[in-house]
């Protein structure tokens, strides 16, 4: 008989991505770190397997109740898997023996997918930090005595499995706030209009640029790095669009979807999914100058990041989750009605993502023995051309995947970070 410890309900943000994932949406993200040495397959799995119990909400298969999906523990064997072509394929547990991440592994890159189900970005690359660092162990370069603040050893503390969306508001009174945006309305945002290439094909481009450079560029507009990259996004976008939409009162509002890491804001240790997210949109027509795009997305976060519009967006996903229709609603109707919301008034919100992970920091014992970080979005049918970003050693990782056949995106932003004095060392997988 299954008890409570067995298994976990899906957290308040994942409830969406079992409706949503498909062939053309795969709803998953890569995190990578790149070693001062070859990685050994042998080891690694091993690694991977004494890291299991410590990371139970990872460690799980999904399945499916009358009204809800859940997770429940796997106890199937883990695998690891030699790097494919074309990096964050659309993961099939069949295949995976029934689990929702990828570990995989080439020369000396160590990268994970993950099904967004699963968690976001924080926990994803805290579970990546702990291999590596299990890992550098078992191949007896980093000794037996130095712990990791994730330690295999340990026994998982029970406020990382928690539904960190639930914890907040039940500590928290719903504030009185009329928010100028909800979780699905009626925007129609202007979207990348080419076909898609074959789907087992996306390609990658990253720029890795240095910090300072950025920093200075992102001074001359009163900006943070976030900012000016968003900014630069958003403009390529408008290029694109008058490229393809001649006709000015054809074109459609152009924004960004900024996630927000809600752990800045409330020390809560939930390895889950616990961010929320921005949407700054912009009016080609009413746009002069590259400085109207950053004070657009700066109003923007000014206005949508304080803690009482972000605690309000919290209560207004919990709502949603808890509603007495929607719960008892049976599954295959409801994934219908959420698919449906989702594809004609979520989906339809932004562009496109600009997601800064932010500075990837790394115990003592395994920073001399990670030379490179990655974090990158798997494209979609909607969102073609995602932008994510990382920091480390001094060093900003600018990364742009895509679908389609075309770089206007990419090549518009790194051009422009070079106009501005900011050297970008381009990388592809092309």
């Amino acid at each position: 008989m299954k008890t409570k410890s067995d298994w976990y309900s899906l957290d308040t943000s994942a409830k969406i991505y079992p409706a949503i994932e498909s062939r053309t949406n795969p709803a998953l993200y890569r995190m990578a770190i790149t070693l001062d040495e070859e990685v050994d397959e042998a080891d690694l799995l091993r690694a991977l397997n004494d890291l299991k119990p410590r990371f139970p909400s990872i460690n799980v298969h999904m399945k499916r109740g009358l009204f809800w999906h859940y997770l429940e523990h796997n106890k199937q064997p883990l695998l690891v898997w030699p790097e494919t072509a074309s990096p964050c394929e659309r993961i099939y547990p069949e295949f995976n023996n029934g689990y929702l991440y990828k570990v995989k592994f080439f020369k000396k890159t160590i990268s994970m997918d993950t099904f967004h189900v699963l968690t976001d970005g924080f926990g994803a690359m805290t579970f990546l930090k702990t291999l590596a660092h299990r890992y550098l162990q078992i191949r007896g370069i980093i000794p037996e005595t130095e712990k990791t603040e994730y330690c295999y050893l340990d026994a998982p503390a029970p406020e990382e499995t928690e539904d960190a969306f639930v914890k907040v508001a039940a500590q928290k009174e719903k504030p009185r706030l009329d928010k100028d945006r909800s979780l699905f309305n009626a925007l129609k945002s202007f979207k990348i209009p080419t076909r898609m290439l074959s789907t087992a094909e996306n390609k990658v481009i990253t720029g890795v640029a240095s910090t300072e450079d950025l920093k200075q560029a992102a001074k001359e507009y009163d900006a943070t790095i976030t900012q000016l990259i968003a900014a630069l996004y958003m403009e390529a976008m408008m290029h694109l669009q008058a490229k393809t939409i001649r006709s000015k009162n054809d074109h459609r509002p152009v924004s960004v979807q900024i996630p927000v890491n809600m752990r800045n804001m409330y020390p809560i240790k939930s390895l889950r999914n616990f961010s929320l997210f921005m949407v700054a949109p912009v009016d080609p027509r009413k746009v002069s100058s590259f400085a109207d795009i950053v004070s657009a997305i700066q109003d923007g976060m000014k206005n949508q990041m304080s803690e009482e519009y972000l605690l309000a967006m919290i209560f207004e996903n919990c709502e949603l989750a808890a509603n007495p229709v929607l719960t008892h609603v049976p599954l295959v109707l409801k994934n219908l009605v959420i698919r449906y919301v989702a594809n004609t008034q979520g989906e339809t919100q932004y562009s496109g993502t600009v997601s800064n992970l932010g500075v990837v920091k790394l115990e003592d014992a395994l920073r001399p023995h990670v030379t490179d970080v990655n974090f990158i979005l798997a494209p979609s049918h909607s969102e073609k051309c995602p932008c994510s970003m990382a920091g480390y050693d001094g060093k900003v990782y600018i990364t742009f995947s895509r679908n389609t056949k075309e770089t206007d995106i990419e090549r518009h932003v790194f051009r422009r970070l070079v106009k501005m004095g900011v050297h970008v060392k381009i990388r592809s997988n092309e």
